[in-house]
């Protein structure tokens, strides 16, 4: 009796198995596995910027689609997609049984160089010049209009060491600054969007620089003080005087 049941259970198992089979080699021929789609995920917020960017990343997307998801060799696709100079991090999943799901976060933009042109280059954290755009496309961020940064590397990784160590909020968040100015010794200045402020700032000793610009911005506002050269390139103090002594 125990005999009979075992050849029945293995009967069963076997018919089973047998179904599963057919049904996956069913679900190969006629397609059902063929990837059908590959989502592109940006995890920034949204612009007309970043917008270009995933279209442009749907197009090298193209030649994985209409192939076997188990042929579609995720290191590959994420060494295509590490070409693309703003893209910082990627997560690629299989979605069965026919998706392909990649996450993408870019570099942040820390400034944008602007021409007379009307032509805009995004300078991103980690100093790289990102795929420009027209103006109406650039990113939001602080403007430079020199045209240094592109030949001098040194000076361009301080500007954006700079721009990075700024506060995410608060009176010197890189929201707060509307552009940045290099000087004939190559100085890196910014100008605040608000009251006018134009600050002198290296990127030796940052956070305590940071720190201390803040306080003084703090008391100019108490105070209802405007247009001022807050010069932070002192060992133990900032000096500010009125930008009409420039």
């Amino acid at each position: 009796m125990k005999n009979k049941n075992r050849r029945q259970r293995f009967a069963v198992i076997f018919v089973f198995t047998l179904l599963i089979v057919a049904a996956v080699y069913q679900s190969v021929r006629t397609g059902a596995f063929q990837v059908s789609e590959v989502e592109l995920e940006l995890m920034a917020p949204s612009s007309m910027y970043w917008s270009e960017r995933i279209k442009d990343l749907r197009g090298l997307m193209i030649p994985f689609q209409k192939k076997n998801i188990w042929s579609v060799r995720l290191n590959r696709v994420k060494t295509i997609l590490r070409r693309e100079n703003w893209i910082k991090e990627i997560r690629l999943v299989r979605n069965f049984p026919n998706r392909v799901r990649i996450q993408v976060t870019p570099y942040s933009v820390v400034a944008v160089y602007v021409n007379s042109k009307g032509i805009s280059v995004p300078l991103a954290e980690n100093s790289a010049w990102l795929p420009r755009a027209n103006l109406t496309h650039a990113p939001v961020a602080p403007v430079i209009r020199t045209g240094k940064l592109f030949k001098d590397s040194r000076l361009k990784i301080k500007v954006s060491k700079i721009l990075s160590a700024l506060p995410v909020d608060g009176r010197l968040s890189l929201e707060s600054i509307d552009e940045v100015d290099i000087d004939k010794k190559n100085e890196v200045w910014l100008s605040l969007m608000k009251d006018r402020h134009r600050i002198h700032i290296s990127d030796q000793q940052l956070q305590i620089k940071l720190a201390r610009i803040e306080k003084v911005l703090n008391y100019l506002d108490s105070e209802k003080i405007s247009d001022r050269v807050i010069d932070a390139e002192f060992t133990q103090k900032v000096l500010v005087r009125p930008r009409k002594g420039e």
